[in-house]
């Protein structure tokens, strides 16, 4: 079953996987708000170790904050075809704000 739960300005989506046990994230959220994103998500009934999958709707600061976060977390990012050019724009945006932001690792990227 869809889950969904709100976090600073931003719906995020939770589907379960055919185990029943997986989930797909989509949107990941603020930079640098790895621990709020999680506590968010147990009102869903979900914990964030269940995820193995993401991907966001856009790579703006609000939807794709935590890529990098959640590949750390060994969750496999995936990419519509067309989004790989915004992540530069993303991350020079972030850097100005958070300085301990790491950049997303394109080869983790499918």
């Amino acid at each position: 079953m869809l889950s969904s739960f709100s976090y600073q300005n931003t719906r995020c989506y939770l589907l379960p996987a055919a185990d029943g046990k997986s989930l797909f994230a989509f949107d990941a959220e603020w930079p640098c708000s790895l621990h709020g994103y999680a506590r968010a998500m147990k009102a869903t009934g979900n914990r964030f170790e269940q995820i193995k999958w993401m991907m966001v709707a856009h790579f703006h600061l609000d939807h794709a904050g935590l890529v990098r976060d959640f590949q750390d977390a060994g969750i496999v990012c995936l990419l519509f075809e067309n989004q790989s050019g915004g992540i530069d724009a993303m991350e020079r945006t972030i850097m100005l704000k958070y300085k301990e932001y790491r950049a997303i690792p394109m080869t983790a990227c499918h």
